[in-house]
């Protein structure tokens, strides 16, 4: 059997894997091509490694992955040979990312800034991108939990609370209580955190959110046509909202920075919850502070993270709003 043929058969056997995740899965399997797994030797694989995924760590382990699942029946000992490889690139990862940490320490910016900049987009009435980046800032959202529907019945959102799971994302205005509130399932560590409930009480905040007329049962974020707009094209989306186009991950390093430096620790707690991320990985991944020459005990495991979805190109997206 080929990759792409025992990696359909291991996603059709899994259930605890989303359906998104599993495509991304197949598509990684077809680079491998069509020869069998059991007549395809090592060097051969990475040959087709270096072809398919290129030369950076972080892309080579998305390749791994894949052999690991499909040697590990019919090819023992290719699989050690992998595992060892695979142990070998994340480690090279771990050391790009303190080697990148030593020079954002000194070109990102403050979260002084950070607060500036969204007082700001607050000052100058633009309400999508202080939309986005007081979540990003508050709450260290991942691109993927933006993906949200709006719900204006109160009915609709209190049974959608009481859902253990659900493949989308809602945001809903509690007239009652005056609250934004987030009901977010479709995100990236789901299998460990469960479903994230947050209420937004922020007057400023609420100010923007009805200033945007999001439109009852759709996504925030559309094509001119109404159309959904793809999660890769939303992340280029909500890269151009972000302060500086710094992007999501970068917002949340500089919050790390903040707090580990003011010792707010009971807030990085607060940042567990909400952005879905263990805080031996908050200090791992996203802790600048770490750099070449510092040592640290070995951080607890992480879920296997996802890759993402290659970009598809789609027309210019307008905000998801009534005239």
């Amino acid at each position: 059997m080929a990759a792409v043929e025992i990696i359909t058969k291991y996603c059709a056997e899994k259930d605890d894997i989303k359906e998104e995740t599993k495509a991304t899965y197949i598509k990684q399997a077809e680079r491998f091509g069509v020869k069998p797994i059991n007549k395809m030797p090592y060097d051969y694989m990475m040959k087709k490694l270096n072809e398919q995924f290129g030369a950076s760590a972080s892309s080579q382990l998305q390749g791994v992955h894949i052999l690991l699942i499909a040697t590990k029946e019919k090819k023992p000992r290719v699989h050690v040979k992998l595992q060892k490889l695979n142990n070998a690139l994340k480690n090279k990862k771990d050391d790009d990312v303190k080697e990148k940490n030593e020079e954002k320490l000194t070109t990102l910016p403050s979260y002084d800034y950070l607060l500036e900049k969204l007082n700001e987009l607050d000052q100058d009435g633009k309400a999508l991108a202080y939309f986005v980046n007081y979540i990003m800032i508050n709450y260290g959202f991942r691109n993927r939990d933006f993906d949200m529907k709006y719900v204006k019945s109160k009915k609709d959102f209190d049974k959608i609370k009481r859902e253990k799971f659900d493949t989308e994302n809602y945001i809903y205005h509690n007239q009652q209580t005056k609250e934004i509130e987030l009901m977010i399932f479709a995100y990236k560590t789901w299998n460990t955190y469960g479903p994230k409930h947050i209420k937004i009480k922020d007057e400023t905040f609420i100010k923007h959110v009805k200033a945007l007329k999001f439109k009852e049962d759709k996504h925030i974020f559309l094509t001119q046509d109404g159309k959904r707009v793809s999660l890769s094209y939303l992340s280029d989306l909500l890269c151009k909202y972000s302060i500086d186009g710094l992007r999501e991950a970068n917002i949340f390093k500089i919050i790390v920075k903040h707090l580990i430096d003011t010792t707010d620790f009971s807030k990085l707690d607060d940042y567990v919850l909400s952005r879905g991320t263990s805080m031996a990985e908050i200090m791992k991944s996203y802790n600048i502070h770490r750099v070449s020459n510092t040592e640290e005990p070995e951080p607890e495991p992480e879920p296997e993270p996802v890759p993402e979805p290659e970009p598809e190109p789609e027309p210019e997206p307008e905000p998801n709003s009534e005239d």
